[in-house]
């Protein structure tokens, strides 16, 4: 039995249904402005001297702290000019009422003092809501970190720990309530960090121009390609009535801006794509924002990926009508995360964005005040298990001597091989089962890709971050138990690279699942571009040139398989020897050359070493220009396409 998958780790959350007529409005507190005793006003609130909130509601412990400003004028908000500076681990206690979901806000600047800031490293918490987060690497540049935490206390305690020799400083703290309409997910016990928040196709929006006091930065400088795509923005105003946003989860001008395929661009590209570095092997929450003001009448809709691995229909509600999407999505090791909208056909322009969010998942630190009570438990625990396993051992000694003179009863030897590996990380099978639900997110439904005979299929991240695929059995199955068995003696004695591993199981608790390891996505339509795309089918372009099919087992077994007789053959120079007779002396040489390079690339084992999709094209481009212009003289690192890190990618370099 093989199990073949692919596995995508994003999925799409259900779109809530929220009010356009709450009541909120945005509270009057916590705003506090650190290392002062007077007010300053920045983004329409008036933020607080810290020397002088004191009372039940926040104060901070100011032993070993001192304060730092910088008078004069300065291009920054005043909340930047003082500074309050931690030389031993200190923090800030607020009163929350009511609980709920609350933004809070550290503003960071290293403003010029006594105290070297820009080189202060230290780390912050908040209670049990988010561990301790480092920050390091500081300039006078105005700096934000975000966050969104659910919290269930009526004290919030933010707590800033230097590092040894370093300093910890603050200039500014933000804790307020969330609109009841900005609930982004039902799972409290997850928090989030802001990493991007983009206004696409508008200018920067500063916290004056936000409802909520966000700033939303230039999209920009994260397109693969500039030429790809045009601003659209109206003065129209914003419909909330029927869509899913309010004025909360946007303001209206990240929805009377939007980017759009470009349609005067010379490549005629078919779809707009953006990168974002983001943390490797994490949890990530995008939120996407749309609002049709691009068309004159309703629209067809457009596909809107991420990775080149999930694709959504998005279809728009109505005209100048807000909108948003909600996605996980599970970040590789690379910390790439590419966002694309595509047209469905060549013939409609109807790919449009409006504003990006990602915001990173953050576990809860743990509660020490519950440590000792696990501590204890712990050994209770202990103690009855010991008990247990003396009582077992006893048993197991007399079931043993029943066993051996009933011939009723067939006992199937488990043994376990693994064949000689170059990676470290199969050298162990058994994996336990707690780690199973981690990685399966307690087998949610909505990680099921898939279900069998044999059971259901599970897209999984081990401990490790690696992907997998894992297989649950139906308990109980007998005919199950044997096809158990006999899966994991066979695939634990033999690998290949055609072949799914198998990279553990577990048996606990009588279950019968089976771990392999993730089929990277390499062949999979998306019907556009983009830079995932599989490329081994171009190895056709080899039989253009050779006029044979790929496999032809009329001939000699050397010559069957025409991938690897040519690549044989090229790799001695012999490349005249395996064209079509009819194409010798009609191509021009360099192009043959490049021609070749081409293919090889095509025909890589790995997707990871084959070049893109656009890099194809492009290259095919060049390849017919070479062979158009033989008059041309070039220069040799122009008939070369070694170097593909020289183009963008979804277009080529200049050649010329």
């Amino acid at each position: 039995m093989v199990l073949v998958t692919l596995l995508l780790h994003l999925h799409l959350l259900p779109r809530l249904t929220l009010s356009a007529t709450s009541t909120y409005s945005r509270p009057e507190k916590f705003y506090i402005n650190c290392g002062s005793d007077s007010n300053v006003t920045y983004g329409n609130q008036t933020f607080i001297g810290d020397m002088s909130s004191g009372g039940n509601s926040v104060n901070f412990t100011n032993k070993g702290t001192q304060t730092s400003s910088q008078s004069g004028s300065s291009t920054y908000p005043e909340i930047y000019r003082t500074v309050r500076i931690f030389t031993r681990p200190s923090s800030y206690k607020f009163h929350i009422d009511p609980v709920g979901l609350h933004f809070l806000r550290l503003h960071f600047s290293a403003l010029s003092s006594q105290t070297e800031l820009s080189t202060a490293r230290f780390t912050v918490s908040a209670t049990s809501y988010l561990k301790s987060f480092s920050l390091q690497n500081f300039s006078d540049t105005p700096r934000v970190e975000e966050f969104l935490l659910m919290i269930d206390s009526p004290e919030l305690k933010i707590r800033f720990v230097p590092d040894r020799s370093s300093v910890a400083f603050i200039n500014a703290i933000e804790v307020f309530s969330a609109p009841d309409d900005l609930t982004i997910l039902a799972d409290s016990d997850k928090n989030l960090h802001t990493v991007y928040r983009l206004n696409v196709g508008g200018d920067k929006l500063t916290p004056e121009n936000d409802t909520l006091g966000r700033t939303w930065s230039k999209d920009d400088d994260f397109l693969y390609r500039k030429d790809s795509a045009m601003n659209i923005q109206t003065t129209q105003k914003v419909n909330y009535g029927s869509g899913s946003a309010t004025a909360f989860t946007a303001p209206d001008l990240v929805y009377q801006t939007a980017k759009t395929m470009n349609r005067s661009s010379t490549d005629q590209l078919m779809n707009v794509s953006w990168s974002l570095s983001v943390g490797s092997n994490s949890k990530h929450l995008i939120r996407v924002h749309f609002c049709d003001i691009v068309s004159n009448v309703s629209q067809s809709d457009f596909y809107l990926y991420l990775n080149s691995e999930l694709r959504v229909d998005v279809t728009p509600i109505g005209l100048a009508t807000p909108f948003y999407i909600d996605l996980v999505c599970f970040s590789d090791a690379s910390g790439l995360l590419n966002v694309t909208i595509g047209d469905k056909n060549s013939t409609t322009y109807s790919g449009f964005l409006n504003g990006l969010e990602v915001m990173e998942f953050l576990e809860k630190s743990s509660n020490k005040s519950s440590f000792f009570v696990y501590v204890i438990a712990g050994c209770v625990l202990a103690s009855f298990v010991l008990f247990l396993s003396l009582l077992s051992m006893v048993c197991l000694k007399r079931k043993e001597t029943k066993k051996k003179n009933d011939p009723n009863i067939e006992v199937i030897p488990l043994r376990l091989y693994r064949a000689e590996s170059s990676n470290s990380n199969n050298s162990g099978l058994k994996i336990p089962f707690k780690d199973i639900l981690r990685a399966t997110n307690n087998f949610d439904e909505r990680w099921l890709i898939g279900r069998g005979g044999f059971g259901d299929v599970y897209k999984a991240i081990l401990q490790d971050g690696r992907k997998a695929a894992i297989k649950r059995g139906k308990i109980g199955s007998v005919q199950g138990i044997l096809e158990f068995q006999t899966e994991i003696q066979v695939l634990s004695r033999i690998w290949h690279k055609h072949l799914v591993s198998l990279s553990g199981y577990c048996d606990e608790y009588s279950e019968m699942i089976l771990v392999y390891e993730f089929m990277e996505k390499e062949y999979v339509q998306t019907q556009i571009l983009t830079e995932k795309s599989d490329v081994y089918a171009f190895g056709v372009l080899l039989e253009v040139l050779c006029a044979r099919p790929a496999l032809d087992r009329r001939l000699s077994n050397e010559e069957v398989n025409l991938a690897v007789w040519a690549m044989f053959r090229r790799s001695n120079g012999d490349t005249d020897e395996i064209i079509d007779p009819k194409l010798i002396g009609q191509i021009e040489r360099s192009s043959l050359r490049i021609f070749m390079e081409i293919v090889e690339k095509c025909l890589k084992n790995h997707g990871t070493e084959r070049p893109s999709m656009a890099d194809v094209i492009c290259d095919l481009e060049h390849v017919l220009q070479l062979h158009m212009t033989t008059t041309v003289l070039r220069e040799p690192h122009q008939d070369s396409t070694k170097n593909h890190q020289a183009k963008n990618r979804f277009g080529c370099t200049d050649s010329s």
